[in-house]
């Protein structure tokens, strides 16, 4: 016997299922039109517009109110020195930023924690 009903019951009982059991999950979008930090063609470093030393980044992050979870995109130069790159999200890792980007103007290089 063909009981198409039976099909569409069982779609939205799996759908109420996956549902209730918490497997559908919502995610907010974040502004990342506007990076936050900035990297100048000299390596000098900007967070929501004040320069800050090198070393004081992740303390210059926290202070502008920046939650560990959130996404943090970083302007780099089309000529940015890589090392400068790796030092900074290593930097911020550790501190306990997991998601951080950088950006250009044409590309987005993403740093994330595991």
């Amino acid at each position: 016997m063909n009981r198409p009903w039976m099909k569409s019951a069982a779609v939205v009982l799996a759908a109420a299922a996956c549902l209730l059991s918490g497997c559908l999950g919502s995610r907010v979008i974040e502004d990342t039109g506007t990076p936050e930090i900035e990297i100048d063609r000299f390596g000098s470093i900007s967070v929501m517009g004040k320069r800050v030393e090198r070393d004081r980044l992740s303390k210059a992050v926290r202070k502008a109110g920046f939650r560990q979870d959130q996404e943090i995109n970083i302007l780099i130069p089309s000529n940015v020195d890589r090392s400068l790159m790796a030092s900074i999200s290593g930097d911020l890792r550790r501190s306990g930023f997991t998601r951080i980007v950088f950006v250009s103007d044409k590309k987005a290089y993403s740093e994330l924690a595991h």
